[in-house]
């Protein structure tokens, strides 16, 4: 199963797009300029038509990423909710802070349909995103995200662990 494939330009994403987004079958997908921040450099699609559309429209100079969307994510009174946590690796290890800041959408989540455009507001949890819209909610500290919400947070160490299991070669010291 894909879930996430880096492309060097929007040109290769095209390209793959055309030739694989048909065989993906059903589910989103969110296209991001890797440079880009603020929720900028965003395109969504809810099928594989969809992202052979949406895919001729990216404009994004360099690193272009597709990732599988999630189809259930967390929501917070109906509205997508995000954590922005933060962790620090040193060497192999990696340490996640208990801390972290709550983003939700302005508007109430709907699940992604092939063929209609995606509402910014209903599936970008950034507040640059959001802060326009007439429910917007602002962020809010977490102070402590393992007492708060501790099924998210163990979700986020598993991954973190994961991810330096992966990461255990590159990092290991190089012998000569």
């Amino acid at each position: 199963t894909l879930y996430s494939v880096t492309f060097p330009n929007a040109a290769a994403l095209r390209a793959w797009a055309a030739a694989h987004a048909l065989a993906l079958g059903p589910g989103g997908w969110a296209i991001k300029d890797a440079t880009a921040n603020s929720g900028a450099g965003l395109w969504f699609c809810a099928s594989g038509p969809d992202l052979v559309v949406e895919a001729a429209k990216v404009d994004a100079r360099g690193e272009v990423v597709l990732q599988r969307y999630l189809p259930n994510p967390c929501l917070w009174k109906g509205r997508k909710l995000q954590y922005r946590a933060y962790a620090v690796w040193r060497g192999r290890r990696c340490f996640l802070y208990r801390g972290a800041m709550a983003q939700v959408c302005a508007t109430p989540y709907a699940k992604p349909e092939a063929g209609s455009p995606l509402d910014a507001t209903v599936h970008v949890t950034n507040v640059s995103v959001n802060e326009d819209a007439r429910a917007f909610v602002p962020e809010r500290p977490v102070p402590d995200l393992q007492e708060a919400a501790p099924t998210h947070f163990r979700a986020m160490a598993r991954v973190l662990r994961s991810l330096a299991r992966a990461a255990a070669p590159a990092l290991s010291p190089k012998r000569g």
